[in-house]
């Protein structure tokens, strides 16, 4: 993408990385994109009691970055089949230079038409501790205990039979494989977010598709998306017997894909240093804009090649958007007066209250609030002083750490 700034008389806009929906991405890949996949020439080992033993290599653009590895297996309880599914991700990119690695354990327990009974979500981020979620299903509710930075909080969800596991789009697709203009919708839990998604996949046709090995196949070309991340679209290629061995998807400028590998393939080290910096190779250079604070507008000029960035930009009172053609566009940003006296409206409860990365009701959490307010009780000054009380205090910027709470 490019983008050039003009009309020099604008307020500042911050083109972030979105860090945590990236890595959120990345650890949830496997959920939906049918981990348990398989070529050929590289059947999954398969147990005495019918389990599998499946691996994955995850790439950004030309960069290995990870893998997956997934065992699947059949267990019986109270003289009734159930499903256990275990899926391990480990990834290693870097962050302005700083190496971030990642470790996700995914366990879900099911009923062999995919219903959710209970699953364990532990992600790994060091030097942070360990973030754990477990799920269980208790009547009619899906009851959640979360534990991160040594703190534990629970919370239960209504829940509906119809929902899937996690981990049933691959056993499905295997079960019962699509054909050519074919497609199925089912609803699929997702840990990393705590909520229920719909997901459709839809068959394409058949494509000349090459894989890790360098050999290419025809497969069928499947488009998946979800409801929790829209305009996010994976495709999958997938076998006559309903495996998919290879999965596209774009992401931040890029193309992220999953191939079926042996295990030794998978498990090759990323030399040290040779890390994809996520966030230097998808940073935007622009022109400096000077005196900033003064700045009452700015109009960015953005194009992206064979695709409206239109569709992509946010629209609203402070940020408008204009189409030049399909693939360019002028975004507007409108600075705010921040008023000296704060009218605040009504809040709904549920924007005061605490979430799993924002705690705040954690002791810690509240000593700082009261810190950096000072005393002040009027809304707009107070907002003011935490935002210079977090310049000043945060001295470190650890980029290692990937879904810091503020706990």
């Amino acid at each position: 993408m490019q983008a050039a700034a003009h009309q020099g008389r604008g307020g500042v806009v911050s083109k972030g990385l979105c860090v945590r929906v990236a890595l959120v991405v990345l650890t949830g890949l496997p959920a939906w994109t049918a981990a348990a996949a398989r070529a050929d020439d590289r059947q999954p080992a398969a147990g005495r009691d019918g389990s599998t033993d499946t691996w994955q290599v995850i790439y950004i653009g030309e960069q290995r970055i990870g893998y997956a590895h997934t065992t699947v297996r059949t267990i019986q309880r109270d003289g009734r089949p159930l499903v256990r599914t275990r899926n391990e991700t480990k990834m290693q990119i870097k962050r302005f230079g700083q190496s971030l690695k990642v470790e996700t354990l995914l366990e879900t327990e099911e009923t062999p038409d995919g219903g959710l009974l209970g699953f364990t979500m532990e992600m790994k981020n060091p030097p942070a501790g360990t973030s754990r979620t477990v799920g269980r299903l208790d009547g009619d509710q899906l009851v959640l205990e979360k534990t991160d930075a040594g703190r534990t909080s629970k919370k239960s969800l209504p829940w509906d039979r119809d929902v899937k596991s996690p981990a049933w789009q691959e056993r499905a697709l295997k079960a019962d494989p699509l054909q050519p203009g074919q497609s199925r919708s089912f609803k699929t839990f997702m840990p990393e977010f705590n909520a229920v998604a719909s997901v459709r996949i839809a068959a394409d046709d058949q494509r000349l598709t090459k894989l890790h090995d360098g050999q290419s196949r025809q497969l069928l070309k499947v488009q998946i998306t979800q409801s929790v991340l829209p305009g996010m679209t994976i495709r999958g290629y997938v076998d006559d017997g309903g495996e998919t061995l290879k999965t596209e998807m774009d992401f931040l400028g890029q193309t992220m894909t999953t191939y079926s590998v042996p295990a030794d393939v998978a498990l090759q080290e990323i030399a040290e240093g040779g890390e994809l910096d996520l966030a230097v190779n998808t940073l935007v250079r622009v022109e400096r804009i000077r005196d900033t604070h003064e700045t009452k507008r700015i109009t960015y000029r953005i194009t992206i090649p064979d695709e409206d960035p239109a569709a992509h930009v946010t629209r609203g009172d402070t940020q408008s958007v204009r189409r030049l053609d399909g693939s360019t566009a002028e975004v507007t940003v409108t600075a705010v007066p921040i008023p000296d006296m704060a009218r605040p409206g009504r809040a709904e409860a549920e924007y005061l209250a605490a979430t799993e990365y924002l705690q705040c009701t954690d002791r810690r959490v509240i000593d700082h609030a009261r810190r950096a307010a000072a005393g002040e009780t009027d809304a707009a000054r107070i907002a003011r002083r935490m935002e210079k009380y977090v310049h000043e205090k945060v001295s470190k910027k650890d980029f290692s750490i990937a879904l810091a709470s503020a706990a």
